[in-house]
């Protein structure tokens, strides 16, 4: 990932929460001008494309970078060929690397938020401990940062969805403030599937609504949407809880 399509990316996150031009050049150390560059690029290479013979194939293509951006364009076009691609090398080079740097972008956008912009949540099961001379089970819940990647860990004794809003406000008492959006998975504190259709609880909609924030699912399918909660939930299982036990 270079440099400038990070820039490219905060400059975009930073016009869509109503920052104007000159502000983003100043949060961005940069000129107005490069932020006129960094908001509206040129689309040459999806000019050059347009009508092209790659049209019946794009979506084939697009899903074949997606699975592997270094995908060998040599074989791609064999297949291409079998499902009656009659171009060249050159055209679809241009095109896998567009689809490369869309897929990068979208990367981008998963894993590099602005400051207060987003928190993942997820719980950990935390083993069983004694409690008051009784076993329990223990579980953690975690929200992070998705920009500082600060994490706020509670340890509970269950996961309900009134202890689920309950660690939402310690935690935000930590952090000092209120996240614009919050990413969990299908846990059932925080999403019902009604008929294939997802939505939020309404418990945690009303406490979302309370307190200023926006719930949000992650991805069918792509568990790296939330990754960095799920790395940190590895340090939990893999490094903290075990030498826990041996303190």
């Amino acid at each position: 990932m270079n440099a400038r399509k990070v820039k490219m990316h905060q400059a975009e996150i930073l016009r869509n929460a109503g920052h104007r031009q000159k502000e983003i050049a100043e949060r961005l150390g940069v000129s107005d001008r490069m932020v006129r560059y960094y908001l509206n690029p040129k689309p040459e290479a999806q000019r050059a494309l347009n009508h092209s013979l790659l049209d019946p194939f794009r979506e084939y293509i697009t899903a074949k970078i997606d699975e592997s951006p270094n995908y060998n364009l040599v074989v791609l076009r064999k297949e291409l060929v079998l499902q009656g691609y009659a171009g060249g090398m050159t055209i679809l080079r241009v095109f896998a690397k567009q689809a490369r740097d869309e897929a990068v972008k979208r990367a981008v956008i998963r894993f590099e938020t602005m400051p207060a912009q987003q928190a993942q949540v997820d719980w950990k099961e935390a083993g069983v401990w004694e409690i008051d001379g009784i076993p329990r089970k223990v579980y953690a819940f975690v929200m992070l940062l998705g920009y500082s990647r600060r994490a706020y860990v509670r340890f509970t004794l269950d996961m309900k969805s009134a202890t689920l809003l309950a660690c939402h406000v310690e935690a935000f008492k930590h952090f000092c403030g209120v996240i614009r959006e919050i990413l969990y998975d299908n846990m059932k504190t925080a999403w019902l599937n009604r008929g294939g259709v997802w939505e939020v609880h309404p418990a945690l909609l009303a406490f979302a609504a309370h307190c200023g924030f926006e719930p949000k699912r992650c991805k069918v399918r792509r568990p790296q949407t939330k990754g960095k909660v799920e790395r940190f939930i590895g340090y939990l299982g893999n490094h903290f809880l075990p030498m826990a036990r041996i303190w």
